[in-house]
């Protein structure tokens, strides 16, 4: 995997469910929308089969592995309780470090990691805090129990291989009325899950599914996309 960092910049951001999913520069509209739509059946799967409440690990897993199913490489991934909660942590710097981890883990020695961080911070910082999009974001994030929330960084190398990196941050606490993103937690008051995963696709192989992806969703589905998606258009 080859990249130039220079060259990568936020092109656009979506919200898709709980998720916030941010694209880099030379990615084509037809790319992200392939994207996206995988991503969206993916989430529609894993919320029909587990409910994100009380089986969180099983969401993600299959989350993850419907992207697997549709064509993608799953290249590195992890779910687990997180251990360093006594410390003030705020979720959205969590979500980026979370993101950098994983592509560290996945391209190791390369500068993808760094890309793909910044990638997830500028979609992070770009988001309305205000609005539809936002307002449906927070909605879609909230569980019975807190919140999970997740970010989501997606970019094209030279060689046509389009990777995407996506952390979550499941908490459960008892404090109401919160920002989610910017919530800055201690040990005492809130038990902290986190997952990552890195995925790659080969930009022809995504768009060969294309028409069977957009089969699986549906008209409905095809038509509520738009609701969620093209938070930062010009």
């Amino acid at each position: 995997m080859t990249i130039n960092s220079q060259d990568i910049s936020l092109q656009q951001a979506a919200v898709v469910g709980s998720n916030l999913l941010g694209f880099g520069s030379g990615m084509s509209a037809q790319e992200q929308d392939d994207v996206r739509n995988t991503f969206q059946l993916a989430t529609l799967v894993a919320n029909k089969l587990h409910n994100k409440d009380t089986e969180a690990q099983a969401w993600f897993g299959k989350f993850a592995s419907v992207l697997v199913d549709t064509g993608w490489l799953r290249l590195t991934s992890r779910y687990g309780q997180r251990s360093d909660v006594s410390q003030s942590l705020k979720v959205a710097n969590v979500l980026i470090s979370l993101v950098q981890g994983a592509v560290a883990t996945a391209t190791s020695g390369t500068p993808l990691a760094a890309v793909l961080g910044k990638l997830a911070g500028d979609a992070l910082s770009n988001l309305p805090k205000t609005g539809e999009a936002f307002n449906l974001f927070e909605r879609a994030s909230k569980t019975d129990r807190g919140s999970m929330v997740g970010v989501a960084s997606c970019l094209k190398t030279p060689d046509g291989e389009i990777l995407l990196a996506l952390g979550v941050v499941d908490l459960s606490t008892a404090r109401h009325g919160y920002d989610v993103l910017f919530f800055d937690w201690d040990s005492n008051e809130v038990l902290v899950y986190e997952a990552a995963v890195v995925l790659s696709v080969n930009a022809s192989l995504i768009a060969q599914n294309r028409d069977k992806v957009l089969t699986a969703l549906g008209k409905r589905t095809e038509d509520n996309i738009q609701i969620y998606l093209d938070l930062l258009a010009d």
